[in-house]
């Protein structure tokens, strides 16, 4: 299966996500805020990236940005709840 990046700040949601996610048979990683997501876009080619919308100072829109310009062809879902 897949690597994946799940980016959110809120830890019980983020937790759920990723619990959800290992129980389908992806491998992800998971972060707290949009720092953390494009340092780790800059290491790593994710095919997948599931970001929150609204993050911290910045917003998943950068995660978005920073995903495609690593990987071009990489999927990413922005979510709000």
């Amino acid at each position: 299966m897949s690597r994946l990046l799940v980016v959110e700040d809120d830890s019980s949601v983020r937790s759920n996500i990723v619990t959800c996610l290992e129980l389908e048979g992806f491998t992800v990683d998971a972060v707290g805020s949009t720092r953390e997501a494009l340092a780790r876009l800059a290491q790593e080619h994710y095919p997948i990236v599931l970001s929150d919308i609204y993050l911290d100072e910045r917003t998943g829109l950068d995660v978005l940005r920073a995903a495609r310009e690593n990987n071009p062809s990489c999927a990413v879902i922005l979510m709000s709840g």
